[in-house]
């Protein structure tokens, strides 16, 4: 008969390398709260270590479960040339990520809200391994975005193209759209899973273009409001009186600014 021993709080403080979920690459993360359930029965053994963990950089704060089992292992040659036996283990963080790509962390709220659901929902597909639905998520952002910019033509294709007409996107970021395009057409009419590395460049891609397109703009508008009062207008510039030869101009002219002496 199966019987399961919970232990609790029997590793806090220990630090763990694992994916933060904010910053690049893995980090340290110290066990904050844990508990460890055990078990057996005739047939084999288990062990799940449930923590909750902090970057030791950031702060963050995530979940971990860790499940191993008797039947489950992995073999390899110790420095001696003995076999050695381990168990495998299945680590599963929450919130969910995966290495190398952290997303719009920053700035998100800004835009517009259909765009921000369904760039939130592509981005969770991605980092919990749904590779299909997240390339339909990459055509649903370009969709999205040609549709809140007004872009003019029937299809995808001719949108994309249209906004290099209104000056959103460059020839070179077009070409990549397109790339991006015909992933989310494989996934979405074929039903073909990309690899996570295609995934992640995609929508490393799509952030750039989100950045530009809403977040810089209004994060500029914020921090530098249009300047108020008189300005110096080309009818002003042409009525100004010439300078004496042999001097050098200082435009616009400041009060209490010497000009440099004619050499």
């Amino acid at each position: 008969m199966a019987s399961d021993t919970l232990h609790a709080n029997y590793a806090v403080g220990k630090e763990l390398e694992v994916q933060c979920q904010r910053c690049v690459g893995s980090t340290a993360h110290r066990v904050v709260a844990d508990a460890r359930v055990v078990g057996s029965d005739h047939h084999m053994d288990w062990e799940t270590e449930y923590q909750i963990l902090q970057c030791m950089g950031c702060k963050a704060i995530s979940f971990r479960s860790a499940a191993s089992n008797s039947e489950d292992v992995d073999h390899y040659y110790d420095e001696n040339g003995e076999l050695q036996t381990v168990y495998s283990v299945a680590e599963k963080l929450y919130p969910s990520r995966i290495a190398g790509y952290i997303g719009l962390k920053d700035g998100v709220w800004l835009l517009p809200d259909k765009l921000r659901r369904i760039y939130q929902e592509t981005t969770n597909a991605l980092t919990s391994d749904q590779h299909v639905l997240t390339g339909i998520g990459v055509r649903a952002i370009l969709e999205t975005l040609c549709k809140d910019q007004a872009a003019k033509g029937r299809t995808l294709f001719e949108q994309i193209d249209d906004l290099v007409q209104q000056g959103v996107l460059t020839p070179g970021r077009a070409a990549v759209l397109h790339q991006l395009r015909t992933l989310g057409n494989l996934a979405a009419h074929e039903v073909e899973p990309h690899n996570p590395q295609q995934l992640g460049l995609a929508m490393i891609v799509l952030d750039h273009l989100l950045e530009e397109v809403y977040i810089l703009p209004a994060k500029a508008k914020k921090l530098f409001p249009p300047i108020s009062g008189p300005t110096v207008t080309a009818p002003v510039i042409a009525a100004l009186p010439p300078l004496p030869p042999g001097t050098v101009s200082v435009f616009p002219p400041f009060p209490g600014v010497p000009l440099p002496p004619s050499s």
